[in-house]
């Protein structure tokens, strides 16, 4: 038996976001045929090698997490050299950041029609709400009651001046 302490964090009122979208529009038979398309363009299963034998790419056994590798790279650096600047990022691992075009060269006519079929348009980001926190709020009555406290002190000390 060992003692532990579970660090759970608690929503609070801050966490909260409340954003407005429109209703969703039922999807078209085309959308649903490229999406189905796009999805199958995507299988890992199918994928070939130099010498068009299919295999499964990127499994997870064998595809690593970069950041996880480039920290443990930089914690075993920083144990054996504390005064050095952190390495840079091997080409091994910056590999596992750039898709293979081998693998994902086959969904681009699918990411092409998805274009076609799902018109995206830009929309203006509107700023018209301003975000309040409690801290500001808890600062300002600190403040405006200090005024307040000054305002009747001057006002006490003037009348027992005249």
């Amino acid at each position: 038996s060992y003692e532990c302490m579970w660090l759970n964090k608690l929503p609070t009122s801050e966490d909260i976001r409340d954003y407005q979208f429109p209703p969703l529009r039922q999807s078209s038979d085309v959308q649903e045929k490229s999406v189905s398309e796009f999805i199958d363009a995507l299988d890992l299963q199918e994928a070939e090698d130099d010498n068009s034998e299919k295999y499964e790419a990127l499994k997870p056994s064998q595809t690593f997490n970069p950041v996880l590798q480039y920290f443990y790279k930089c914690l075993v650096h920083r144990a054996f050299n504390a005064d050095d600047e952190l390495p840079q990022v091997d080409e091994v691992i910056s590999n596992y950041l750039r898709p293979d075009r081998k693998i994902f060269g086959k969904s681009l006519p699918a990411i092409e029609q998805l274009l076609e079929v799902f018109k995206l348009n830009e929309r203006e980001v509107k700023k018209d709400k301003k975000r309040v926190f409690w801290r500001n709020l808890i600062s300002e009555e600190a403040n405006r009651m200090e005024v307040e406290t000054q305002t009747v002190q001057t006002a006490v000390s003037y009348t027992h001046l005249t």
